[in-house]
């Protein structure tokens, strides 16, 4: 069907019926930024679906007349099924013009991510069986169905990630962070944005990548690594990678990346490799006693590590 934002509009939207309002109530959850801090009435809406597949939170969905004029939007937030209505969902919105029993509609192109769901799905079965093959392909098709939809764009970035094809990958997850507002799951947000930092930090070692571009590459991998640690402040394993990215070339920052090894080792105290770089930046920086306290604690965990037994017969030779 097709629904027009006003009675002078003669284009329209292409949309499918998804259910209709069954009451229309007051959003007592003030949203951050409004500067009013008051209450507006008629600003929550409960929805009864006749086909909620596909529905989550997050999602946008429209209210329409009679008339198939949009008369509000409303924001998913939650979704459920009730006993005696069947699928429903909870959204927020400014419902003045809408009232119990009108229309709720979705736009067809964000419809489709129901069907690219499928596909999504399929590639993480054949992908959970090593057949990786079979997975890009099913991958493909979901983005082909919704080109915008970041858990495929995520989930072929990480295909390409593991093949160390990084071009690729980075395109991968440049794409879906470009949708991220969509992904519901905090955990698919943060492995987005890791993908996003390890990409660049892989490209920081290869040679034939121009200065201008590593320095670009040091600088969104960093921006990117913080926007994930603000996700989960307790990924040690980000923690150390900022740390990596601070002290690799150009312009090593040693200072932000001996509190980035700190704070990983301050969550795993056992992370030999966090232990063993802190050592060598302690070294470099002419604090022997330090860089021979880390060098120890990490012969500790790993008494076969190489490079922490060399920081210390370095440092006795002196």
């Amino acid at each position: 069907m097709k629904v027009f934002y006003a009675k002078t509009d003669t284009v329209g939207w292409d949309v499918v019926l998804r259910g209709t309002v069954q009451s229309i109530g007051t959003n007592i959850d003030i949203p951050p930024g409004d500067l009013s801090q008051t209450v507006q009435d008629k600003s929550k809406a409960t929805i009864r679906f006749s086909d909620a597949f596909g529905i989550k939170p997050g999602d946008t969905l429209y209210v329409v007349n009679e008339n198939n004029l949009i008369i509000a939007k409303v924001i998913v937030r939650q979704v459920f099924k009730s006993q005696s209505f069947g699928h429903m969902a909870v959204g927020v919105g400014n419902l003045r013009l809408a009232r119990a029993s009108d229309r709720v509609v979705q736009k067809v192109d964000e419809e489709y991510s129901k069907y690219a769901f499928i596909y999504k799905s399929r590639g993480d079965y054949f992908r959970h069986h090593g057949k990786i093959g079979e997975a890009i392909e099913q991958y493909k098709r979901a983005i082909e169905i919704d080109r915008r939809n970041p858990e495929a764009h995520l989930a072929l970035g990480m295909i390409y990630l593991q093949k160390d094809l990084l071009q690729f990958a980075k395109k991968e997850f440049d794409e879906g962070y470009r949708e991220i507002r969509r992904m519901y799951d905090a955990e698919d947000r943060y492995h987005l944005l890791k993908g996003m930092v390890e990409t660049r930090y892989r490209s920081l070692s290869y040679a034939s990548v121009p200065l201008a571009s590593r320095k670009t590459h040091k600088i969104e991998a960093i921006k990117y690594a913080k926007e994930a640690l603000s996700l989960h402040p307790s990924a040690k394993e980000m923690h150390y990678l900022i740390g990596l990215i601070y002290i690799t070339k150009p312009e090593p920052m040693d200072v932000e990346a001996k509190n980035a090894f700190l704070k990983a080792i301050e969550l795993d105290p056992e992370l030999t490799d966090a232990l063993v770089h802190l050592s060598v930046l302690y070294q470099r920086h002419n604090n022997n006693d330090k860089a021979r306290l880390y060098a120890n604690r990490a012969l500790e965990v790993d008494p076969t590590n190489q490079r922490a037994r060399y920081v210390l017969k370095s440092i006795e030779s002196k």
